[in-house]
């Protein structure tokens, strides 16, 4: 990336670097549809841990451990899981109600039992850290270039999994944008059966 100014010219060049990303990422544009395939069932997936302490915290894990995680390593019950594109604007729509679900889920005591974390299917490293830059989503996030850590049938989608050996268990799947975080929170203590 360019990051060479232009003088007299501020940051209009960094601007302008960011708008060429997002026109031009390495994966057919926006909000697409591919198949569901999970039979209730998910296989484990090796997530790097968060290279932002606060994010590892939040997971229970060692900041700048440089290591991987399988969500059955999660001290949680209930993981949330918002799959979404980096270039889709209707995914982004969703970010406020995935902060203020994880926020709401704090708030009713629930924080050490059910984590939210977001899957950019099909982004790479690359995008997911410009798109942490530009809109600092209050969970980890983590890329998933060729799609492959979960299938959906469209984008945005969200899973309620219970972690397992060997994988987790899908609660709950829906493709579109989730329900209003209250509404969504008591349906995620139901179906996790948290009471």
């Amino acid at each position: 990336m360019i990051t060479e100014r232009i003088p007299g010219r501020g940051g209009m060049l960094s601007a302008f670097m960011m708008v060429l990303i997002f026109l031009f990422l390495p994966v057919s544009g926006g909000c697409r549809r591919v198949p569901l395939a999970h039979d209730g069932f998910l296989p484990a997936v090796s997530f790097a841990v968060p290279a932002r302490p606060e994010m590892a915290a939040y997971l229970g894990l060692s900041p700048g451990s440089g290591g991987f995680f399988t969500l059955d390593e999660l001290d949680a019950e209930v993981v949330v899981v918002d799959v979404f594109q980096v270039q889709c604007i209707h995914c982004w729509q969703d970010l406020p109600l995935m902060d203020e679900l994880r926020a709401a889920i704090d708030a009713a005591g629930y924080g050490d039992r059910v984590k939210v974390i977001g899957i950019a299917y099909g982004n790479t490293a690359v995008d997911v850290d410009v798109f942490n830059r530009i809109h600092g989503p209050g969970f980890p996030v983590f890329a998933d270039p060729a799609g492959d850590f979960i299938q959906v049938e469209r984008i945005p989608a969200c899973f309620v999994l219970r972690p397992r050996p060997g994988g987790a268990e899908v609660l709950h799947a829906t493709a579109g944008s989730p329900p209003p975080p209250a509404k969504f929170l008591s349906l995620i203590i139901a179906w996790g059966r948290l009471e």
